[in-house]
């Protein structure tokens, strides 16, 4: 039976051939044509471009496609794909020839259409070109409009049907108002739900509230680096919030009670901090005790926190032991005070911890947890190892531009499944990171939902219970230190030690001490 079946397939595939006298069937010839539309849409924003007629049939194995697709059934809808470059994919002007070619210049015109208009350029040539205005959060659309912009216009039959995916996951992203009527409150979900009723904000309200922080983000610098009423003068002022790096799932509002502008119909509930690492200059006079060291601190943040009310107009602040708080232009700066003592006291506590640890388990073994969490919360809160961490997720970010986005629909995928409290941030940055930074044969993702695909894809398939997973996005760890890195997950394992449940090594981090020592664990793994 089933040959018979394929064999009336094949004799209708060689009728359908045979009405176009020529030896493609009919499907093949509607494939090369969309194909070669869009691959002279697109240009150089696509290295590669496919369309297939047939349906990629789901839930397979992962050897059924190797045997073949499965043969064409009418109705079924053309798959359309594309390999796109992650930078020339953002581009809003592709530039065509110049007017003085009136042959290269009409065959522009007829190609593109309405949309093709003569410009005048920066060096003064006049050329053709094609403009896509979209706004800055739609910005990764552009190649979604390409398509169905090319076509709607040389294949208008289908153009009712088309369906992008490059957006699909923005609703996730959106902020929701929550001032609604009475009728739709009753719908209206939390910050970022799009629940029935509720309505979602402008999509560049985000992008334009980071640009505002990030403006008082540097007038507060600079004006860090000019106090000189201090006994120890600031140095280096460094961002290492995930908002700085545009890896949140939100970016934070400005608030009127914190300086920022007019209240509008939205106002958040809370001002999430944005984490600042301030440096201090070098002194030998710090006090060795470490409880001495944090008093010390804390009475140079209430230094800066009177200064900076007095030199910066419309700053509040707010001083403790652990951070200085500044309100500024509608939104919260945390700011951290690093010296060249830090780490050496840090290093103290976490021995002190341990030591307790030690005797606890000892003792008592179920009154060891305590210590141990303490101090892999101090390594935690190292500012270097934070810094460092800011540092590598903006290399990936700034030769990637689909890595933040993808960061962002991953943590909200996290917090979605309520895992937000086993996977903290800088885990989630770390795993998007070896997405984007896989095999040498795979090329970086090219979308966000590309990317988003291959952190799922990593997290469901790395076998986390019998190897480490390395991230190494610039490439720093040579082979003999990959090695080094197994052989010394196995003796762990083979001493029966402790072994986290998602071991991510790092080239600062080979134990994977710092985000995943405690948390997943093995059942939530």
């Amino acid at each position: 039976a089933a040959r018979s079946k394929e064999r009336a397939a094949v004799e209708e595939e060689g009728e359908q051939a045979c009405s176009l006298c020529c030896d493609q069937v009919v499907w093949r010839v509607q494939e090369a044509h969309v194909e070669g539309l869009v691959r002279q849409a697109l240009g150089d924003r696509a290295r590669l471009v496919r369309a297939v007629r047939r349906r990629l049939a789901g839930g397979q194995a992962p050897g059924t496609l190797a045997r073949g697709l499965p043969l064409p059934q009418g109705g079924q809808e053309l798959l359309l794909v594309a390999q796109l470059d992650p930078t020339l994919a953002l581009r809003l002007a592709d530039v065509g020839p110049p007017a003085d070619d009136a042959r290269a210049s009409a065959r522009f015109r007829a190609f593109w259409g309405d949309k093709s208009e003569l410009r005048r350029f920066q060096d003064g040539k006049i050329s053709e070109a094609v403009v896509w205005g979209v706004a800055a959060a739609a910005r990764h659309t552009v190649p979604d409009r390409i398509v169905e912009y090319i076509l709607h216009r040389h294949l208008p039959a289908s153009s009712s049907l088309l369906s992008c995916s490059s957006g699909a996951l923005d609703s996730v992203l959106l902020e929701y108002k929550r001032g609604l009527p009475a009728a739709s409150r009753k719908g209206a979900g939390s910050r970022g739900q799009g629940h029935e009723g509720s309505e979602p904000l402008n999509p560049d309200s985000g992008v334009t509230a980071c640009r505002l922080m990030e403006a008082a983000l540097e007038k507060l610098s600079k004006q860090l680096r000019t106090l000189d009423s201090t006994a120890l003068k600031v140095v280096g002022v460094q961002p290492i919030s995930a908002v700085t790096r545009h890896t949140c799932p939100f970016f934070p509002l400005p608030h009127p009670l914190a300086g920022g502008p007019g209240a509008g119909e939205e106002l958040p509930r809370c001002l999430e901090a944005v984490e600042v690492l301030v440096q201090l200059e070098n002194s030998g006079k710090w006090p060795d005790h470490p409880e001495a060291f944090a008093k010390t601190k804390a009475a140079l943040s209430l230094q800066l926190a009177a200064a900076l009310e007095a030199s910066l107009p419309g700053a509040h602040t707010s001083a403790s032991e652990a951070a200085l708080d500044v309100l500024l232009e509608g939104f919260a700066f945390r700011l951290t005070l690093y010296s060249g003592r830090d780490e050496v006291m840090m290093e103290r506590a976490a021995a002190a911890h341990q030591a307790a640890a030690a005797a606890a388990a000892a003792g008592a073994p179920a009154g060891a947890a305590a210590p141990a969490a303490a101090s892999v919360a101090l390594l935690e809160r190292s500012p270097l190892v934070r810094n460092w961490h800011h540092g590598l997720v903006s290399a990936v970010g700034g030769a990637n531009p689909a890595f933040a986005p993808a960061a962002r629909l991953a943590k909200r995928w996290v917090g979605a499944h309520l895992l937000s409290n086993h996977l903290c941030d800088e885990a989630v940055e770390l795993l998007v990171a070896a997405a984007f930074s896989g095999p040498a044969v795979m090329s970086a993702p090219g979308s966000r939902i590309t990317g988003f695909l291959r952190f799922l894809d990593l997290l469901s398939t790395q076998p986390w219970s019998q190897q480490p997973l390395v991230v190494d996005p610039e490439r720093q760890l040579g082979q003999a230190q990959r090695r080094d890195i197994l052989r010394q997950y196995n003796t762990r394992r083979g001493a029966k030690q402790a072994v986290p449940a998602m071991y991510i090594a790092t080239p600062r981090d080979h134990g994977s001490s710092h985000w995943t020592s405690q948390r997943p664990s093995a059942e939530v793994t």
